[in-house]
């Protein structure tokens, strides 16, 4: 384990050696957290905000016969913390076996991130001013909201007398964030424009106060038949109602062809079909694409920010928003 990463928690060693024994659930707590997250990998400022820096320390520092629970490791300018074999034992998966992320490993999860604070900081801030709100569900959060929702889906079609047979949201639906929003009465047209896209032909998202959105970010390259699996998933998620549409975020244009033929595998409609550049959502070093369908998300977000007022006005400028 590198020391450079633990320099700034090296200062909390003797207060976690006196406080082992009472840290010890705690450091469980964090074992079990980050093993929820999928596959035992966080950005260390992910965990930070999660736990307190004593646990933190505990966890990273052998104590006694205890081998370290977490690893950490720079990688791309990026701190990352990564459960140890100890750690999987720790969170009940003793089979697991320690495995260092790489470059390559921690890519997608810094896209995710970088998406994540997008969607916060940009597109949230610049609507914030109007009175809609902006969140991001991701890691532990997002697959606690998603097992709420297989469970309560389960216990539906049990009591209308089926039952899940090989649907394929027995296993849930587990996209990498849902971006979660609030939209006043006042703002229903800009509502439309930024979401609408997503409906199917002929519909849309209707005037209700909330929307939940899937993003996925694609850009690791995939085989058609693991997207269809994907497209598929999220279909029959939308069909009951868990997200009004999907954003598929890309930077590669392989990537985006192989996106194509799964979407009309499935006959997706196009509330699974709306794509971004992944260079304009908060990951500056992404590719470009020309892309059908895009989602006019961006260039929105530029103009609220531009023009304080914009939101008063219809989204082509032509008058007052209905209230």
């Amino acid at each position: 384990m590198s020391k450079t990463f633990l320099a700034e928690f090296w200062s909390l060693r003797g207060d976690a050696a006196q406080e082992r024994d009472g840290s010890a659930a705690a450091v469980a707590r964090l074992a079990q957290w980050m093993a929820d997250v999928g596959d035992g990998l966080v950005l260390a400022e992910e965990l930070e905000s999660a736990h307190s820096a004593e646990t933190i320390a505990a966890a990273l520092t052998k104590q006694g016969r205890q081998m370290p629970r977490i690893g950490g490791v720079v990688l791309n300018r990026q701190r990352w913390c990564f459960l140890s074999s100890a750690g999987w034992r720790e969170a009940g998966q003793p089979s697991r076996r320690s495995a260092p992320p790489t470059a390559s490993t921690v890519s997608h999860r810094s896209q995710i991130h970088a998406v994540a604070r997008w969607m916060e900081n940009r597109l949230g801030t610049a609507l914030d001013a109007y009175g809609v709100a902006t969140g991001v569900l991701s890691g532990p959060a997002l697959r606690a909201d998603i097992r709420s929702r297989v469970e309560g889906w389960k216990a539906a079609r049990y009591s209308s007398g089926g039952g899940v047979g090989s649907s394929v949201l027995a296993g849930g639906c587990f996209p990498d964030l849902v971006v979660i929003q609030s939209w006043p009465a006042n703002a229903q047209e800009w509502r439309h424009a930024l979401w609408n896209p997503l409906a199917p032909a002929n519909e849309s998202l209707g005037d209700g106060p909330e929307v939940r959105i899937a993003v996925e970010v694609e850009t690791a390259a995939k085989g058609t038949l693991a997207l269809v699996e994907k497209c598929r998933r999220l279909q029959a998620a939308y069909d009951e109602k868990w997200f009004h549409g999907c954003l598929f975020l890309l930077d590669d244009p392989r990537t985006a062809a192989v996106l194509e033929r799964a979407l009309r595998a499935e006959n997706a409609p196009a509330a699974l079909s709306l794509r971004a550049n992944l260079v304009d959502i908060g990951y500056p070093s992404a590719g470009r694409l020309a892309l059908t369908n895009p989602w006019p998300g961006p260039s929105l977000v530029a103009s609220f920010s531009a023009s304080p007022g914009a939101i008063a006005k219809q989204p082509n400028g032509s008058g007052s928003a209905a209230h």
